[in-house]
């Protein structure tokens, strides 16, 4: 298997919804390349389809990253996941740093961390 990069899309189960009928879903890896290269695990945040516009939630167009359908990175749903819980990736080249810049301030949102009239 691949090791993960930053900001590429995979398949992955998540176990923390063992009942989800959706999965494996994809989801857009966070952590940083030097992690991914050593932990067993990465952080992630999973992508939905049908997810409704906010704050915390980041447009991902369809073939940006390879993803199949327009998504959304719901950026208040991230989550640790071991390597062996990947599928299929990456599904195409790492999402642009525009991408992944407004990912991490959704996250920054969804933490607390900055408020919503702080995002450009």
């Amino acid at each position: 298997m691949n090791e993960p990069k930053r900001g590429e899309i995979w398949w992955v189960k998540n176990p923390n919804k063992p009942f989800d009928p959706h999965q494996p879903r994809t989801a857009i890896v966070l952590s940083t390349n030097g992690r991914n290269r050593r932990a067993s695990h990465i952080l992630v945040v999973p992508t939905y389809s049908k997810a409704k516009p906010h704050h915390t939630h980041v447009d991902i167009h369809k073939g940006q990253g390879g993803i199949l359908e327009n998504s959304k990175a719901a950026c208040a749903e991230l989550f640790t996941l071991d390597k062996s819980l990947l599928h299929d990736g990456p599904l195409g080249q790492p999402l642009s740093d525009e991408i992944m810049q407004q990912i991490v301030k959704a996250v920054r949102v969804s933490i607390g961390d900055l408020v919503v009239e702080d995002i450009d």
